[in-house]
């Protein structure tokens, strides 16, 4: 099997699976105005989630980088606990709040960057899931990356 989740990919190369204990989200670019014109900056918050991500990524796999070098699969998804203040009546439901899903996965594709991939243009397939928010469940982010090759005229549809 190509990952947990039933995929038409076949595995042709490493496959790796992590977590981080964080919800991974690509925050928006901030504005420095200068008297030469403004500059777009990463906030820093962003660049130590993308650490983290990276780091977790290099402990689980030690090959050389970028370890794939063809078509990427990646799958990401999210827990979050429910908030302290809903009824304790609920004790699940939808992770319909911020951040958006194509976020989380642009925070995780950047930082698989010339790690995973050479570049994010090679993620041929990616699922994001936010999973149901639930009591005692912790912040966390599971990540798998591996290769998908399609057969010849093969098609999803």
């Amino acid at each position: 099997a190509c990952s947990p989740m039933q995929s038409p990919c076949e595995p042709r190369g490493p496959e790796v699976t992590f977590s981080v204990p964080l919800v991974a989200h690509q925050g928006r670019p901030r504005v420095r105005n200068s008297p030469r014109g403004a500059w777009l900056y990463e906030a820093s918050d962003d660049e130590q989630r993308k650490r983290v991500i990276a780091e977790e990524f290099r402990k689980e796999y030690r090959g050389p980088y970028p370890m794939l070098d063809g078509p990427a699969r990646v799958e990401v998804l999210v827990f979050a606990p429910l908030p302290k203040k809903r009824p304790k009546r609920i004790v699940r439901e939808p992770y319909t709040v911020k951040p958006d899903a194509d976020n989380v996965a642009k925070q995780v594709l950047d930082a698989l960057n010339g790690l995973a991939y050479a570049d994010d243009a090679a993620v041929t397939e990616l699922v994001v899931r936010k999973m149901p928010r639930s009591r005692g469940m912790e912040f966390e982010t599971q990540v798998y990356v591996g290769p998908c090759d399609y057969a010849p005229g093969e098609t999803l549809f």
